[in-house]
């Protein structure tokens, strides 16, 4: 996949679709590690909101190219309880919005993350900083 420079961003570029697997022991090793605990639901755990959030992160810097950008931002929407075990697909991904300020691009990107059943787990936005080309600045 190649990854798209900010500063070539355009409001309405898309992304195609990634997957990955959720393992419950990364899950619990995460927790583990952050001091939080799994929630639960009946004798089913799920992933903690943290853990997916690192995860939406690591999916966007997948897809943009990070030289010089920093993470201003992260709005995660859940609709479901994050299974700790078996496919999430992040699709839907989209540029939103491109501002400048202070010659600064301010570039914000949503996603909406699916279970294997095709039913939305959660939609988030990330906002993203970088020094802003000298042209679009002006």
């Amino acid at each position: 996949m190649v990854k798209l420079s900010l500063s070539q961003a355009k409001v309405g570029d898309t992304f195609p679709p990634v997957s990955y697997t959720v393992y419950p022991e990364i899950v619990k090793r995460y927790g583990e590690v952050n001091g939080v605990s799994q929630p639960t639901s009946g004798s089913s755990y799920w992933v903690p909101p943290g853990m997916l959030a690192h995860d939406i992160v690591w999916i966007a810097f997948k897809y943009f190219d990070i030289t010089g950008v920093l993470l201003a931002g992260l709005e995660l929407r859940f609709e479901r309880l994050v299974p700790d075990s078996g496919t999430i697909t992040v699709r839907d991904a989209r540029i939103e919005e491109i501002f400048f300020h202070d010659g600064e691009q301010y570039t914000i990107a949503s996603f909406v993350t699916v279970n294997e059943q095709g039913a939305v787990l959660c939609r988030s936005k990330i906002t993203c900083v970088s020094k802003a080309a000298k042209a679009k600045a002006e």
